[in-house]
């Protein structure tokens, strides 16, 4: 009978580690560096498939990614990190995000992208930039494919029900001035409200606008120190696009005002 394995003949793992890995059967054919979503079972073996942001089913559950090329009905390893390789990341910079895309138009690519999906999509941050390069310069990204930084289902609930509740985001800014700007996040949202605390007697109005009209109106409440709330909305306006610049004007404005959005993601 072997003795017991010596923790220092453990060797740690490198760009990924191999003993967790996980064996799984592919639906499909997966190419090296692919996210894939478990989707389905067969006996003690998970059945994985490419994931895409555009589908939720893809975007929720354990994601992991493929150490190496797998046929379709193939067996192959999936691990839950990895640092990827074969990702160009020049033009970006150390710690930029990298998203699951929501385009399957080209499946022979690992399907990450230093670009935030479309609106529609899932949001996933699943890595971050390790190394801006070329691929044959050396390009890094580390990839937690088991363990998205962030995992957001995107999009307006649907009358008819069948989708996951879209986490809100919130912007907080010290309204110093009569306008200012703000720059929407690198992905598409959805302003969904916004109000001020005038901390003074001021009763501010606030417009809230892109450069293609009015995102929504809070007025003043007719009594001193009152917080002002949202009072209309434009909603076709409200669907922002990434990195979008917002116009935050108060009129009768004081130092001591404060605004607050609210946002979902698109």
């Amino acid at each position: 009978m072997a003795g017991n394995l010596k923790q220092r003949l453990i060797k740690a793992g490198r760009d990924f580690n191999y003993a967790e890995g996980q064996k799984v059967k592919a639906a499909e054919a997966i190419k090296a560096d692919q996210i894939v979503y478990i989707s389905g079972s067969e006996g003690p073996f998970s059945i994985v498939s490419i994931a895409y942001a555009d589908t939720a089913l893809h975007a929720l559950g354990r994601l992991l990614i493929a150490k190496h090329d797998i046929p379709a009905n193939g067996y192959g390893v999936c691990v839950p990190w990895k640092l990827v390789t074969s990702i160009a990341t020049n033009g970006k910079a150390l710690g930029d995000a990298v998203y699951l895309i929501a385009d399957p138009s080209d499946a022979t690519l690992p399907n990450l992208s230093t670009t935030a999906p479309v609106a529609g999509s899932s949001h996933l941050v699943l890595g971050r930039v390790t190394k801006a390069a070329t691929v044959a310069a050396g390009a890094g990204i580390m990839v937690e494919a088991a363990a998205p930084e962030a995992r957001e289902v995107s999009g307006v609930y649907p009358a008819t029900g069948g989708k996951d509740a879209a986490g809100t985001l919130t912007f907080v800014v010290d309204a110093g001035a009569d306008s200012q700007t703000i720059v929407s996040p690198p992905f598409p949202v959805i302003f969904t409200d916004c109000w001020i605390d005038p901390g003074h007697a001021s009763q501010p109005v606030l417009t809230v606008s892109t450069t293609d009209g009015t995102l929504m109106v809070t007025a003043a409440t007719g009594s001193n120190s009152k917080i002002s709330r949202l009072l209309t909305m434009t909603y076709a306006n409200c669907d922002v696009a990434a990195s979008t610049t917002v116009t935050l004007a108060v009129a009768n404005h004081n130092a001591a005002n404060t605004i607050f959005l609210t946002a979902i993601r698109a």
